[in-house]
Order: C-alpha cells, then sequence, then structure tokens
C-alpha cells in the first residue's frame, strides 16, 4: 500500500492530506464527508470525488475505482462535487480515445535508469 499527499479542495480552502492510494472512490466519498463533517446518508449518494492534475482540467473518480488506477499520486487535487457530478471518468475517456492495432503493439524502449537529475 504506497501513501500520497494530495490537495484537498473544500469549503473552507485547501488542506493537503496523507491517504492511501488504494482507496476507492466510495471509501474516500464516505472518509472526506465525515472528516468535513457531514454523516447523511443521502448525501453520499449524490456526491462525487472530483480530482485534478493542473487545478484546470478535472475527472470524476468512479466510485468503484482506486487512485492508483486512474494516476492520481503525490500533488494530485481533490475536491467534492456539489451533487451528482456530471465529469467524465478515467474508463469513459479511455473508451473516447481508441488506440489503432498498431499503437496497442508498439513498445516503449527500456530505459537504463529509475529516474535521473535534470539540469
Amino acid at each position: 500500500m504506497s501513501d500520497i499527499v494530495i490537495t484537498f479542495i473544500h469549503d473552507e480552502g485547501e488542506k493537503d492530506i496523507q491517504i492511501s492510494n488504494h482507496l476507492e472512490g466510495h471509501q474516500l466519498l464516505q472518509a472526506l464527508l465525515k472528516w468535513e463533517g457531514i454523516q447523511n446518508e443521502w448525501t453520499h449518494a449524490s456526491r462525487d470525488v472530483e480530482y485534478s492534475f493542473d487545478e484546470k482540467h478535472w475527472f470524476r473518480l468512479d466510485k468503484n475505482q482506486r487512485l492508483e488506477v486512474v494516476g492520481v499520486w503525490d500533488g494530485a487535487f481533490l475536491r467534492l462535487s456539489e451533487g451528482v457530478s456530471n465529469l467524465s471518468t478515467f474508463d469513459e475517456i479511455k473508451e473516447l480515445t481508441p488506440c489503432s492495432p498498431e499503437e496497442e503493439n508498439e513498445t516503449t524502449p527500456a530505459l537504463d535508469y529509475a529516474w535521473r537529475i535534470l539540469d
């Protein structure tokens, strides 16, 4: 299990929090609602978790999708929708951008390093 640090944007501003990237959307939603002091069961069904990498382009986290699968890692942004979100999920975007058979067979060349310092 990997812990990540994300910025949670809420009514009172922004808060950096450490969470597991193995959480599914419904688990994260329940935890964030509880943290905000929202206890009503009906609220869980009418809100979604949304994520962004640049605070400009936002996506909806599917309730059964894990953060790591959609690429949410350190430095990402999370927020709760004000109602049922109409944003696209990772899977919906993937379906809209089909790959050609040639692209699916391409392999990425192996690098001889795991990371390097950029000058």
